[in-house]
């Protein structure tokens, strides 16, 4: 446990490398997701970028979500938008709390 010196040193609940293991974790997973979003648009006749074009991503899925006449890759499309959308949040959230937890600053000096 860590003593959050910013709060009056009370002791926060959830260890730094906790936090810092499910932000690592939940940024490698939305990587993963989001190649094979890119592999799904390829596939319905979307170009992509490999390398780069990640939020133009976002606007070719709504594109299939909400244009395409098959059902099966409309709820494709907006499967993988929510679960790239929520992943791409928990991701910030947890690198944000483990900066707010100002224990970064700690381990450095």
């Amino acid at each position: 446990m860590f003593a959050c010196r910013a709060r009056g040193g009370t002791v926060c609940p959830v260890e730094v490398e906790t936090i810092w293991g499910l932000a690592i974790a939940a940024v490698a997973l939305l990587n993963c997701v989001w190649y094979e979003a890119k592999w799904f648009l390829t596939r319905n006749g979307h170009r992509v970028g490999w390398l780069w074009g990640h939020l133009a991503d976002f606007g070719s899925l709504l594109q299939l979500a909400r244009s395409t006449a098959s059902a099966k890759v409309r709820g494709g499309a907006r499967r993988r938008l929510v679960l790239l959308g929520s992943l791409l949040v928990s991701s910030f959230v947890l690198v944000a709390l483990s900066f707010a937890s100002g224990s970064h600053v700690e381990r450095t000096r």
